[in-house]
């Protein structure tokens, strides 16, 4: 049943996912042409590569990388902290994990949320001054 909700939601990722060339936002084209860098990394997978060039991003910025299955309110007052970047794999594994993504990207801050299909990313920009959420595909 997991395997058929996961199809689902990777043939919905596949239908709404964009490039870089369809955002708006500065901070989120740069961000995202910097994470999508290639590496000479072989052993790693894809979602690996992106997630260690989201540590090498920015120096002004707080990651953390955490599990979906976490208390969910850690992961709250986490990202409400100025200058946070928030990373969590599996956000399309199960339903479970879907529903605490789309409660993650609905609370009451105003960040960016990017859905990557392997992987979510909550950052917590003050520049920004309203909420955006992306779904953009891995390069």
């Amino acid at each position: 049943m997991h395997h058929i909700f996961k199809l689902k939601q990777y043939l919905l990722y596949l239908l709404k996912a964009q490039n870089q060339f369809m955002v708006h936002s500065p901070f989120v084209f740069s961000f995202y042409n910097h994470i999508n860098k290639r590496t000479n990394l072989k052993k790693s997978s894809k979602t690996e590569q992106i997630i260690r060039n989201i540590f090498n991003f920015s120096k002004d910025f707080a990651v953390y990388k955490m599990d979906i299955t976490a208390d969910i309110s850690n992961i709250i007052h986490i990202i409400q902290k100025p200058y946070t970047i928030v990373i969590i794999k599996d956000i399309h594994s199960t339903k479970t994990n879907f529903k605490v993504w789309e409660k993650l990207k609905n609370i009451e801050v105003h960040f960016i949320s990017i859905d990557f299909f392997s992987l979510g990313v909550l950052v917590n920009n003050p520049k920004i001054k309203k909420k955006q959420h992306y779904i953009l595909n891995r390069k």
